[in-house]
């Protein structure tokens, strides 16, 4: 399309006078949308961008390799952060279902005996149960399966609860039945629950492994249930595989120096800011006469 010179002047200057010169044309764009000049904009800097990274390998290797790991950290704590403070005690009635905490006892519980004490002692709950852990390595004897199968395991927990725990959670057995009070007996604890995650990963879920015997460092334990995956927000992180796979009962002596935690259930009619108060549970706690320890 020939150029047309549209002065006030006279004529148009010949091509002579404008040799040398540098002529700057102005093209307006023709107009469109928000959103359309929007992408228009967002494709140019992505192709800027690829272009960018495609001249500079080890550069673009490096961020995506920081990249993956602060998506990685950040969805580690969220799901950590969602199964601890977030999502909801998958027990039934959890609105009276709470924790204990004893302020000055540290962060690891309560010792067996004052925990004793607790339970006879308080008026706001209902039931109050107890539960430890404890961890075995690689230098541990392995455990077995009726004293022959070893099982692919170098590093492990096992869960001691009291008779009780269960009831208190509200949760039941998949499998067989629960630990009892009448196992907790000195002399009758050897007996076992297995998590439900443990039973499908270890034993294929296997239904005839109730009645089976279990070695833990050498001691026998006879299979009696599986816990089901909701036990997790009890005794666990909230993670089925923070349960530890085996659940024995935590022996009834009163002497005994193991370190537990508390759980319990509200009594009817009484709130959790109730329970709170000085007046109740707190100051009661507190009255209560220690057993003696045998140091």
């Amino acid at each position: 399309m020939p150029l047309e010179c549209r002065t006030p002047h006279s004529g148009c200057p010949s091509l002579t006078a404008w040799k040398g010169r540098r002529i700057f044309l102005l093209i307006k764009e023709p107009e469109v949308g928000f959103t359309s000049r929007m992408l228009h904009h967002l494709w140019r800097d992505v192709r800027i961008g690829a272009r960018y990274l495609l001249k500079t390998p080890l550069f673009t290797i490096f961020a995506a390799l920081i990249l993956a790991i602060a998506i990685g950290a950040n969805v580690t704590v969220f799901m950590f952060v969602n199964a601890i403070f977030l999502r909801p005690i998958e027990v039934p009635n959890p609105q009276t279902f709470v924790r204990l905490h004893v302020e000055g006892d540290g962060p690891f519980g309560v010792r067996y005996s004052d925990y004793l004490v607790y339970r006879d002692s308080n008026q706001s709950l209902s039931d109050l149960a107890a539960y430890s852990s404890e961890g075995y390595g690689p230098a541990d004897t392995p455990v077995r399966v009726d004293s022959a199968n070893s099982l692919p395991l170098s590093l492990f927990r096992i869960s001691r609860v009291t008779g009780n725990l269960f009831n208190v959670a509200g949760v039941g057995a998949k499998l067989g039945r629960t630990i009892s009070l009448g196992d907790t007996a000195p002399g009758k604890s050897n007996v076992v629950m297995l998590s439900e995650f443990s039973w499908k990963r270890y034993f294929q879920s296997d239904p005839q492994i109730i009645g089976r015997t279990i070695f833990i460092n050498n001691t026998a334990h006879t299979v009696i249930g599986i816990a089901p995956d909701s036990i997790k927000t009890v005794i666990g992180n909230g993670f089925r595989a923070s349960v530890p796979p085996f659940i024995v009962p935590l022996a009834d002596d009163a002497t005994s120096r193991a370190t537990v935690q508390l759980v319990g259930r509200l009594k009817s009619g009484i709130s959790k800011a109730q329970a709170h108060k000085p007046t109740t549970l707190e100051s009661l706690l507190r009255s209560a006469p220690k057993r003696s320890m045998p140091f």
